[in-house]
């Protein structure tokens, strides 16, 4: 009987645990806002860095995510993390819904794009493989998190998801962007090709300048 009433503490203090860091999470998920979204993603690292040793691997994903992040920030972008081999970011000033604001997110990601040829030259330096990567960006509602642990807020929701999917059916070295991003930007002074997919029932665009 002891036994069996110590269990039952150990379930009912595990229950409790488990509750307090439920209200714990959900008290920081306090707010939406619609922002744009964007993901930079290296394609085909992890077979890149197969054969490689810690040190050089750790310097190859460095270079390539600190650039990224570098220019991210130069045009007032958020960056929120790096995911494996991939960097999310996000563009605060979105949320008051002008021209301007979202013109910044298309110059920051073919920026990125044009480094391309600049940061596989930093990677032959120092006899790393060369690097290619794509770039995705919707716009849409965001649900914000507020930690107590880091100054950077996380970002969740379907605007995150969807740009994370659409991201993969671009090609190396490109930007696309979603449907909701190019309802607002298609007026703009860049070329947007539709992307036929069958992968995704969703509009997606190739932007150029």
């Amino acid at each position: 009987m002891r036994i069996g009433a110590n269990m039952n503490n150990v379930d009912e203090g595990h229950r409790d645990k488990e509750e307090q860091q439920v209200e714990f999470l959900l008290e920081f998920l306090s707010h939406s806002k619609n922002y744009c979204v964007c993901i930079v993603d290296m394609v085909g690292s992890t077979k890149i860095v197969m054969n490689m040793n810690e040190n050089k691997v750790s310097r190859y994903y460095s270079i390539f995510l600190h650039m990224m992040a570098d220019i991210a920030t130069r045009f007032n972008a958020i960056v929120v993390k790096n995911i494996g081999d991939s960097l999310l970011f996000y563009f605060p000033k979105t949320e008051f819904d002008e021209p301007r604001y979202f013109k910044d997110v298309f110059k920051c990601c073919l920026t990125m794009i044009d480094k391309h040829a600049e940061i596989n030259m930093l990677m032959s330096r120092e006899e790393l493989p060369i690097v290619d990567y794509r770039i995705s960006a919707e716009y849409g509602s965001v649900i914000v998190a507020k930690s107590s642990t880091s100054s950077v807020n996380d970002i969740f929701g379907s605007t995150v998801n969807i740009c994370s999917k659409i991201n993969s059916l671009a090609k190396p070295n490109s930007f696309v962007i979603g449907q909701e991003l190019y309802n607002k930007t298609k007026s703009f002074e860049y070329t947007f090709t539709k992307i036929d997919s069958n992968k995704l029932d969703y509009d997606i665009y190739l932007v150029t300048r």
